[in-house]
């Protein structure tokens, strides 16, 4: 019998960000070099918790770039996971888009 799996196990399973550190990075923003991954939110929705727990979960396992954009509808649920994860802001670069 298949199991319910939430949006959190799913990134857990298919990441690999434990050796983030030895990404190559595609360029930097002051002293801040960004990662050439990044989580994508497309297609999340909006408002429906879902966002917001894969963006946790993302970032719990080491992402550190975000790509959002006002268009998605779900940069408040981004801004909150961002917000409680505790991670220091000046860690985390956001992509969003008008």
């Amino acid at each position: 019998m298949p199991t319910t799996s939430t949006v959190a196990d799913e990134v857990d399973k298919q990441s690999t960000m434990s050796g983030i550190d030895d990404l190559p990075t595609t360029f930097t923003v002051g002293d801040f070099a960004v990662s050439a991954v990044g989580f994508g939110t497309f297609q999340g929705g909006d408002d429906n918790g879902k966002v917001k727990e894969a963006v946790s979960a993302a970032l719990n396992v080491g992402y550190r770039h975000i790509d959002t954009a006002a268009a998605y509808g779900n940069e408040k649920e981004v801004g909150e996971a961002i917000k409680e994860s505790k991670i220091p802001r000046d860690q985390i670069f956001v992509t969003t888009k008008l």
